[in-house]
């Protein structure tokens, strides 16, 4: 099931991030998804998370959303976001998500992977995320403050 986390206008232009893009593609992505544009060309997201049923009431969760607050989203994203909300309206408690797989480690799929305290948001959950994300993050990247040391000194 999709988990609406945040929704945001982001800080640049849809067309001046896809520059190849010509106006008939401009024209099918309206067709496809209208809620994505916003006023004078404003690329508007909806930042989503997915969680999927596995046996004995225990929940996968693919991306972790932008975050709390104080989240590395916050520089640009709409924070804090509504992960917690949206999981307790789907009648999903943090402690029966088993897994989260973050499909990248950029600020808004791994935001809600801890707290500001530096522990697990989601205290049972092993954590997948490719070692080739893990390895690519400058130490100086807020990312790695945030999720990966946080992850690797709980272990998970």
């Amino acid at each position: 099931m999709a988990l609406l986390d945040a929704t945001g206008i982001f800080f640049e232009p849809a067309r001046t991030l896809f520059p190849g893009a010509d106006g008939a593609a401009w024209a099918r992505a309206a067709a496809l998804d209208p809620g994505a544009f916003g006023p004078d060309g404003a690329w508007a997201l909806a930042f989503r998370c997915f969680a999927i049923a596995r046996p004995g009431g225990r929940w996968v969760l693919v991306d972790a959303g932008v975050g709390p607050a104080q989240s590395p989203a916050a520089a640009w994203a709409p924070v804090p976001g509504r992960l917690p909300e949206a999981l307790a309206a789907a009648g999903i408690a943090p402690a029966d998500v088993e897994a989260v797989v973050l499909t990248h480690l950029h600020e808004d799929h791994a935001g809600w992977s801890s707290g500001a305290d530096g522990e697990p948001f989601f205290p049972a959950a092993r954590y997948v995320v490719q070692r080739a994300e893990v390895a690519a993050p400058d130490r100086a990247d807020p990312v790695w403050d945030w999720t990966v040391a946080p992850l690797r000194a709980s272990g998970v």
